[in-house]
């Protein structure tokens, strides 16, 4: 499993699309055509300019309902309580998360890839410090 992250972190809207660019790029090439976008509950996606911004208002609220279609790929909903049953395998997209959730999403076994965005200069940091081998990009 590969982990990337953007060696940036905070709320602007260009890092997240930055993010979803890699991790669609990763799911085209995966064998299910799916990925996942790990966040801690659905009102971080649903009530967020910053996702309308990055993806759109439709797509937004699609998956802040669960799952969304970008791309020719589905796009499911990862949340600290919510593990999607119809994802598979594919890559995870890890936006502005704590270390205890980021921690479940890297051992999740249904992820191919990880793609991480930091919210803090804190989060980033001790992200880098605990995967010394993660891809910047």
């Amino acid at each position: 499993m590969a982990i990337y992250y953007i060696d940036s972190y905070g709320s602007d809207t260009q890092l997240l699309v930055k993010g979803f660019a890699r991790l669609l790029s990763l799911a085209k090439s995966s064998k299910f055509h799916q990925a996942a976008v790990a966040v801690h509950t659905k009102d971080q996606v649903s009530r967020s300019n910053i996702w309308e911004e990055a993806i759109g208002k439709t797509s937004t609220k699609k998956l802040g309902n669960g799952e969304v279609s970008i791309d020719g790929c589905i796009l499911y909903l990862l949340t600290e309580r919510i593990d999607p049953s119809g994802f598979v395998q594919g890559p995870i997209l890890a936006a502005a998360i704590n270390t205890t959730f980021l921690n479940r999403v890297l051992k999740n076994r249904k992820a191919t890839d990880i793609v991480f965005v930091a919210w803090t200069p804190e989060e980033l940091e001790e992200f880098k410090r605990d995967n010394p081998h993660a891809i910047s990009f």
